[in-house]
């Protein structure tokens, strides 16, 4: 078909109508009159391509939607990697007590909070390995942080380690994968407490601001000096994750003169845990402010149950 005779058809066919009533569309319209067999062949193999073109099946892709935090959400307490029930009590509560005395109306827990040890698909401490145990405890702990936060906003987004139940459900027990009592809603009652959860897999925007746990990003983060250049490697954009354990900050400019942050915040989990004894880790917590789209990161460190 030249691309002439493609045009016309192209221009003038509607594949809503079947061939026998296009091709009457085509004659009303006088197009081809001189050589109608030629126009009819010409109309049919056009339509034909095209119904098998649109005969393909629908694509599965499907996409996660980004979380935006309300408007109503202007002082944000960001807590991070806590690793329930291997958890530094004494540098939760000091991070909770900033919260309390500078009024936040948002606790964003921005995902490792439940360490999940004993369904782990590295090799653990069968000692340790005791489910209910981590259940009981992390229960307690929403239950607890409801209490002191009676009336604000509380959220939870998945980090790898809450990723590791359903990797354990998929493989171990994929029978029970779709039982309701077995999602984590269900299973830490937060639901009862009104804590919202987000999916470990969604970017969350604070105005301008996007913030993640840090495992989506992929192949994570080489940057064994400072973790946020290597957040700023990949984001590019003002962004801000846990994940790393480790408080850091970086800021670069574009050649259009655009200042771009980055911030990685601290865990308020062990310092040395068992699978890495020796590290770079710190607790810390981050505070962030709202005002319309603008946004203002304090990262801080706790050091000594003291808040730098």
């Amino acid at each position: 078909m030249n691309h002439e005779n493609y045009n016309i058809i192209k221009n003038n066919i509607d594949l809503s109508k079947n061939f026998t009533q296009n091709a009457k569309d085509f004659y009303d319209k006088g197009l081809w009159k001189s050589n109608a067999e030629s126009g009819r062949k010409l109309i049919a193999k056009y339509f034909k391509d095209m119904k098998e073109v649109n005969s393909l099946p629908e694509s599965l892709i499907t996409y996660k939607e980004d979380y935006f935090l309300s408007d109503s959400c202007k002082s944000i307490l960001v807590l991070s990697d806590i690793h329930l029930p291997y958890y530094s009590k004494e540098s939760v509560l000091t991070a909770i007590e900033f919260g309390l005395e500078n009024e936040v109306d948002t606790i964003y827990l921005n995902g490792d909070i439940v360490d999940f040890h004993s369904v782990s698909r590295f090799e653990t401490n069968p000692n340790e390995r005791n489910l209910m145990q981590e259940v009981e405890i992390s229960r307690a702990f929403f239950k607890y942080l409801r209490n002191v936060f009676s009336s604000q906003k509380i959220i939870w987004k998945f980090g790898n380690h809450e990723e590791r139940w359903n990797s354990f459900l998929t493989t171990k027990a994929s029978e029970l994968f779709n039982l309701d009592v077995l999602k984590i809603e269900k299973l830490f009652k937060i639901e009862e407490l009104d804590i919202e959860t987000i999916d470990g897999r969604t970017f969350a925007h604070f105005g301008n601001l996007t913030v993640i746990h840090g495992h989506e990003l992929p192949r994570g983060i080489s940057s064994p000096v400072n973790p946020a250049r290597g957040l700023y490697m990949k984001a590019k954009e003002n962004a801000l994750c846990g994940h790393h354990h480790q408080t850091s900050e970086h800021t670069e400019k574009s050649i259009n003169g655009k200042i771009v942050s980055c911030w990685t915040t601290g865990c308020l989990s062990s310092l040395r845990p068992d699978y890495a004894p020796v590290n770079k880790y710190n607790h810390g917590f981050a505070h962030v402010t709202i005002n319309n789209k603008d946004f203002e990161v304090r990262n801080y460190k706790i050091i000594n149950n003291k808040i730098y």
